[in-house]
């Protein structure tokens, strides 16, 4: 039976999704591979549904349109 976060059953995290959208709430994208080398070390592959690079960009372009980072 899968486990959720919604779910009483815990289970350790298996991957990180959506990695990229914490530059939506302001982390500059230069630092999205020291937080990806810092999954990899936890054992965590990143996923996201396009490339890291595109995923990187569009939501850079996202937080800057919201003014989380400068345009």
């Amino acid at each position: 039976m899968p486990v959720t976060e919604l779910s009483k059953d815990r289970a350790p995290p298996e991957f990180a999704a959506f990695v990229s959208s914490i530059i939506e709430s302001g982390t500059p994208a230069d630092q999205m591979g020291a937080v990806r080398s810092r999954l990899k070390e936890l054992h965590l592959e990143s996923y996201d549904c396009l490339s890291l690079a595109l995923m990187d960009a569009i939501a850079t372009h996202v937080a800057k349109a919201s003014g989380k980072l400068a345009a």
